[in-house]
C-alpha cells in the first residue's frame, strides 16, 4: 500500500481512513467505531490527551475487526507479531488490536507512535497504560451504542464517572467490567489479562479486595 503524504492528524487522513473503515468492516462495527470516536474525543478532551490522536485512535482501533479467527491467524504471520502459539490457537480476536497496530505502523508510518499503541493495548490493555491507551479502552466500553440491556448496568455506571474519577480508576473499573463479562462468558483468556490485573488492583486495593463471587454479583 502506497502511504498518502498528509499529516496523519489531519482531517484529510482521518476522513481517508474512515472511508477505508467504511469498506473494510460490517456496518455494525463501523458504526461502533464512529461512537468509539465520538467517546474517546470526550474522553480525551475531560482528561487533557490531544483529541486528534483520540479520534484517529478511535477510528482505526477495530481496523483488524474484517478478520474471522483464522484470517487473524493469517493476519498475525503476515505482520510478524510475537505471539504464542497458544494464545493464536486459542483467543486469536485478542490480538485483533496487535496485528492492526503493526499493519498500520507499516502502511501508515507517519501516524504517532502513541496512536499505534493505544491501537495495539485495546484489546489485552498493559501494565504501563497511557493516558491515550485508557481513553481508547474505556471509549471502547462505553460508546454510545453499547446497550447496557445486553451488557449490563455496568455500562451506564462506567458512563457516569467520566469525569468524577480518575481516568486510571476510569479505566480500572472498565477492566474489572470486561474480565468478568468474559468469564461470565466462559470466554479464553489472554495470558497477560492476570498479570494487568494485578497490576492495577494493587494499585485500586479497596476494589482488589472485593472478592471473585462479590464482582460476578455486580454483573447480576
Amino acid at each position: 500500500m502506497t502511504f498518502e503524504h498528509c499529516d496523519p492528524l489531519s482531517d484529510e487522513f482521518f476522513e481517508q481512513r474512515k472511508k477505508e473503515l467504511e469498506q473494510r468492516v460490517t456496518a455494525r462495527r463501523y458504526n461502533h467505531s464512529l461512537g468509539v470516536v465520538d467517546a474517546c474525543v470526550m474522553l480525551a478532551h475531560t482528561y487533557g490527551i490531544d483529541e486528534r490522536k483520540a479520534r484517529l485512535a478511535g477510528i482505526l482501533h477495530d481496523w483488524d475487526k474484517c478478520y474471522d479467527d483464522d484470517g487473524i491467524r493469517r493476519r498475525a504471520h503476515e505482520v510478524a507479531l510475537d505471539v504464542d502459539a497458544e494464545v493464536l490457537d486459542m483467543a486469536p480476536q485478542a490480538l485483533h488490536g496487535m496485528t492492526a497496530a503493526l499493519a498500520l505502523a507499516r502502511d501508515y508510518p507517519e501516524i504517532p507512535e502513541d496512536v499505534i499503541q493505544a491501537i495495539s493495548r485495546h484489546t489485552v490493555a498493559s501494565v504501563d497504560m497511557q493516558p491515550l491507551d485508557m481513553a481508547l479502552y474505556v471509549a471502547d466500553a462505553i460508546e454510545v451504542n453499547r446497550d447496557p440491556k445486553k451488557l449490563g448496568v455496568q455500562v451506564e455506571q462506567l458512563r457516569g464517572m467520566v469525569g468524577k474519577e480518575t481516568l486510571e480508576k476510569l479505566f480500572f473499573e472498565t477492566y474489572r467490567f470486561w474480565t468478568i463479562l468474559l468469564l461470565n462468558r466462559t470466554s479464553s483468556l489472554h495470558p497477560d489479562t492476570i498479570t494487568v490485573w494485578n497490576e492495577y488492583a494493587n494499585r485500586f486495593k479497596p476494589c482488589g479486595k472485593k472478592s471473585f463471587k462479590e464482582m460476578r454479583k455486580e454483573l447480576t
